[in-house]
């Protein structure tokens, strides 16, 4: 059996905890030898109760196992252990990480950003979620949500409108869509991106898993984004996970007295930062990578197209008066260097009249 059958066996144990997994693995040199280990062995280890030692050496959840694993496989559902070069480098950050995470399509290494709001959401705050997702993921930033009806489905649906990666993160097993009615989009995010949960397949979706789901969303991501909120939402327990664990926390505001606007008008009033525009939040933000090759295949530019694709570093978003000002070109020549870098694809419009570098 390959090894990475025994992380499953492992986190599948019925009654064994995170920390309690934690203890095994620091106890062994392997997961194998825990599987192997004997009664006199695992009692050594701190921690564990004699009904844990018993359910370590059970047999039938071992054999349990041996069809889980088999049937996670069918399914096309892969395995990120902590420290894994496809475990999201933030999250290996946090004090509660998950020993491993499922997930369904690809996990790639970026800089994460995650928007949350309600599920009865507005017309307002659905174009919201889709806009920043699409400016997002067509800046290079990876796109981090839950899937849920409302904001989450919108982010995902503009990341990948911006040609961009999108991650949902389920509060299930990462093999199924939830809800049932997001098929279309589970499709297309694990296409491009993935879908991803520490529960095993065919872990059914409960409420109580979803505080746990939005702490796995907080701790990916470098910056949380709250579209709306009402006092009580989840999406306030993902910010305060976030304040926890030292990420920057950015709150759409809404009307005075708008019932899903009072989360997002509390979360600013009591620090977060506000998004007062698009291209603001992609200054605050700066480049999410993956732009283009200075070294590979660049093309010629005049030195008009020179300076202003030099005024435009990785990490802007400026405007053409912005552009003529520092650039000290006139009008006409900003205009006309700028469709050639755009024609080029160096550049692109961000917004009317606002430019960056092409991701």
């Amino acid at each position: 059996m390959e090894d990475r059958f025994y992380e499953f066996w492992i986190n599948n144990i019925p009654g064994i905890g995170r920390i309690k997994e934690n203890a095994i693995r620091g106890f062994f040199d392997s997961a194998k030898d825990a599987y192997m280990a004997d009664e006199e062995t695992l009692a050594h280890i701190e921690g564990l109760s004699a009904r844990d030692i018993e359910a370590v050496l059970d047999k039938e959840v071992k054999e349990r196992a041996v069809a889980s694993y088999a049937e996670l496989k069918e399914k096309g559902v892969k395995m990120a252990l902590y420290g894994d070069p496809s475990y999201p480098v933030l999250l290996n950050e946090i004090y509660d990480a998950p020993s491993l995470l499922y997930y369904k399509g690809e996990i790639r290494q970026g800089r994460m950003i995650g928007i949350v709001g309600s599920r009865r959401s507005s017309a307002y705050g659905r174009g919201v979620a889709e806009e920043l997702g699409r400016l997002l993921a067509s800046q290079g930033f990876i796109v981090v949500s839950g899937m849920a009806l409302g904001i989450d489905c919108f982010a995902h649906s503009g990341a990948l409108a911006g040609g961009g990666i999108t991650y949902a993160v389920l509060a299930g097993g990462a093999d199924e869509p939830y809800p049932a009615s997001n098929s279309i989009l589970y499709d297309k995010i694990c296409t491009t991106g993935a879908a991803i949960s520490e529960f095993a397949p065919g872990t059914p979706t409960t409420p109580g898993l979803f505080p746990l789901r939005n702490r796995i969303i907080a701790g990916m991501c470098e910056a949380i984004i709250v579209v709306e909120a009402g006092v009580q939402s989840g999406s306030l327990i993902t910010a305060n996970y976030a304040i926890e664990y030292n990420r920057r926390i950015f709150a759409v505001p809404g009307r005075i007295g708008d019932r899903m606007s009072l989360g997002c008008n509390e979360l600013i009033g009591s620090g977060a930062e506000i998004v007062t525009g698009f291209e603001m939040l992609m200054y605050e933000l700066g480049s999410g990578g993956g732009g283009v090759d200075l070294t590979s295949d660049m093309p010629a530019l005049n030195d008009c197209e020179t300076k202003i694709f030099g005024c435009l570093s990785d990490h802007s978003v400026k405007s053409l008066e912005t552009l003529i000002y520092e650039t000290g070109l006139s009008a006409a020549l900003i205009y006309t260097g700028v469709m050639n870098l755009e024609i080029k694809g160096l550049i692109r419009e961000v917004s009317k009249n606002m430019y960056a570098r092409a991701r």
